[in-house]
């Protein structure tokens, strides 16, 4: 119970709303030789949720692998992210406050008041899985939703720009344009 609320104080200082993890364990054969942290219920909202009502992330299963030896010098490497079994809801709003803002929290001006974890981050490899995707825009008048069954993708940001590569199996149950 110490454990996760000192993860969750840690990731809501970094974002602009709130997270809420219902349940974390850690899972050290999921990713072996990675280090793999399972967490159930995972909730993300922005700081307007209570005007618009709309949770970004409502994840069942969200399963983190790290590289180990990386993690030690500082540096977080995320191998692995595995979601499963949630709802993603992107929302704008008819003025353009999006809840994608949630990840926006501007960081501290001076060093004494950031937080002591300095590391360089980067992801290497995803899935989803039974994960519902909506997109929501009323300023563009736009709103699609769709179903990811399975995704299964790979990032890597060289110097040359970011790449990324997909494999998926998603199904597309509305797709509107000009909804205003």
């Amino acid at each position: 119970d110490k454990v996760l609320k000192l993860v969750n104080q840690e990731l809501n200082d970094k974002l602009d709303g709130t997270i809420i993890i219902g349940d974390m364990q850690p899972d050290f054969f999921h990713r072996f030789p990675d280090v793999s942290l399972g967490l159930k219920n995972v909730l993300i909202r922005d700081k307007r949720f209570n005007e618009h009502h709309r949770t970004f992330l409502d994840a069942k299963n969200f399963s983190v692998s790290v590289r180990e030896w990386p993690l030690l010098r500082g540096e977080l490497i995320i191998n692995h992210i595995d979601i499963s079994n949630a709802a993603v809801d992107i929302y704008t709003d008819s003025t353009g406050y999006s809840n994608r803002s949630v990840f926006g929290k501007s960081k501290p001006k001076n060093k004494e008041s950031s937080s002591t974890n300095n590391y360089n981050s980067q992801l290497g490899r995803f899935s989803f899985t039974n994960v519902n995707f909506k997109v929501e825009d009323q300023k563009a008048g736009k709103r699609f939703d769709f179903i990811a069954n399975k995704l299964d993708g790979s990032m890597s940001n060289p110097d040359t720009g970011w790449k990324a590569a997909f494999h998926m199996d998603i199904t597309a149950k509305s797709m509107a344009f000009n909804t205003h």
